[in-house]
């Protein structure tokens, strides 16, 4: 509807609005409160505001104060267009809300948290958002509303309901459906759902993950990622680790809003500026991450050759999102039950190694083994997924909350067959540490080279079925042979 006429803009009230009759011809089908844009052109001015149709005797708009009084167009004769809109106008609050027409809420029916997508006109761009409705009582009326986007607070647009998708919930069973079960959620398409929690911004999930694809990454997460507060964060300390989290980050949230920082230790009191940029160039180069300059933290020290300190710094990669930190705990807690309750070694086997990826590193010049640093509380967590796994293991704590797991070069060896592509997949610099310390165990020499080695060697390899009585290799001595050979020839 495009209607154009010329018109006496009529003084309403003594606080200076104005109101325009609609012509007789379109008083019958015209429909109080349409929306509508309205452009004003008098011998003073041109405007263009939004409003809706009124009565007041008969059909027509108000012309706020503001508007009417700044522009002169009381008493004066103007040339008006009124446009119908597709949608309805409304201008966002500081805290992102708009409001729905009551008229267009009651025709939709929607209910108390039902999820929408809203399509808003904003400075001429469209921008679409999955919202929740709202509905408050009041005295005389019913208000519904949604929170669009706080980054458009105080301005105004064009918004209109494009679909009510928590109404395509679905309602198979599917392990992601089942954790998070007291979310608000509902499907956008087969592969993915938008999920809302109390006031928290909302995240897009992937539908169709299993923990098998994902018990590695979740092992690192345990390790190296932010569990508590208020945003997601994990750790990277090599550039294939980064590429790493950011490809499972990717298949488990859809669009991820990641912030970047990184930290580095200067033993060389270099420029900082120039560090920053060889940093960041660095970088983006071997994991495709842009790291702003201000994001890079130089923290200058005397010790010159920390063995834990890494070359290029540490990637913190973060979400501000609570919902996401929310919704990773939830997998966590939902693979470490069906390890430990079901006794799954193969998701056992994966989360520790993922968990050696970020905490475990061999700690002995002399020896073999690695040591796993943690807590208590997670230290227990550990010793029962050990257990399934059938992963010997020593732990021991040093000081308060401070615990440490051993886990000794001929359980390494031993496991060897399982372990040869996934230990320190993304850690090049221990992967090669450890080959060399364990290359000097009398254990691999033994494997590896035929070396003589002593008796009690002899012994617990005979007792884990790699050899024979006669000192020969067992079928699965084989196995760990070839295995410990792979594993060592990885670059």
């Amino acid at each position: 509807m495009i209607i154009a006429f010329e018109s006496i803009v009529r003084k309403y009230n003594n606080r200076g609005v104005g109101f325009i009759y609609l012509p007789g011809e379109h008083q019958n089908n015209s429909k109080v409160g349409q929306q509508v844009q309205v452009s004003i052109e008098s011998k003073n001015s041109k405007v263009i505001f939004f409003s809706r149709l009124r009565k007041t005797h008969k059909i027509g708009i108000y012309i706020p104060a503001e508007i009417a009084s700044y522009n002169k167009l009381l008493n004066q004769l103007a040339t008006i267009t009124i446009t119908e809109v597709d949608g309805f106008f409304a201008k966002v609050s500081d805290d992102g809300i708009i409001y729905i027409p009551q008229q267009k809420a009651q025709e939709l029916k929607l209910k108390q948290n039902e999820i929408i997508l809203i399509e808003g006109i904003v400075d001429s761009i469209n921008h679409n958002r999955l919202c929740q409705v709202k509905i408050r009582e009041k005295q005389n009326t019913t208000e519904y509303f949604c929170t669009f986007n706080k980054e458009f607070g105080k301005k105004e647009g064009i918004f209109s309901i494009k679909s009510i998708v928590s109404r395509n919930k679905q309602e198979t069973k599917n392990m992601v459906l089942n954790i998070i079960k007291d979310f608000n959620y509902a499907s956008l398409d087969k592969n993915k759902i938008v999920a809302f929690h109390g006031k928290r911004v909302p995240i897009t999930i992937n539908l169709n993950i299993h923990l098998k694809e994902i018990a590695y990454f979740l092992g690192c997460y345990f390790s190296d990622g932010t569990k508590k507060g208020n945003s997601w964060g994990i750790c990277a300390s090599t550039p294939e680790q980064a590429r790493y989290f950011l490809q499972r980050h990717n298949f488990i949230i859809e669009n991820p809003i990641l912030k970047m920082e990184l930290t580095y230790t200067d033993p060389l009191d270099e420029d900082s500026e120039k560090l920053k940029e060889k940093l960041s160039e660095y970088w983006l180069e071997k994991a495709n991450v842009n790291v702003p300059k201000e994001r890079i933290w130089i923290y200058k020290t005397e010790t010159k050759d920390a063995q834990n300190r890494n070359k290029y710094g540490a990637l913190s990669i973060r979400e501000h999102r609570q919902l996401v930190l929310l919704y990773y705990n939830k997998l966590l807690n939902c693979l470490i039950e069906e390890i430990i309750k079901n006794e799954n070694k193969e998701l056992a086997l994966d989360f520790l190694c993922g968990v050696l990826e970020g905490d475990g590193a061999p700690s002995a010049k002399a020896r073999g083994h690695v040591v796993i640093a943690t807590n208590e509380k997670e230290a227990q967590i550990l010793q029962e997924v050990f257990k399934v796994a059938n992963f010997r293991h020593r732990g021991y704590d040093e000081e308060e909350n401070r615990w440490y797991l051993r886990i000794g070069s001929l359980e390494l060896i031993r496991n060897m067959p399982y372990l040869k592509d996934k230990l320190f997949q993304y850690y090049p610099k221990r992967r090669k540490l450890l080959q060399e310390r364990l290359a000097n165990t009398g254990c691999a020499q033994f494997l590896l080279k035929g070396t003589k080695t002593s008796n009690t060697v002899i012994g617990k390899l005979k007792e884990n079925g790699i050899l024979e009585g006669d000192n020969e290799l067992t079928k699965f001595g084989k196995e760990v042979q070839a295995s410990l050979r792979e594993f060592m020839e990885r670059v």
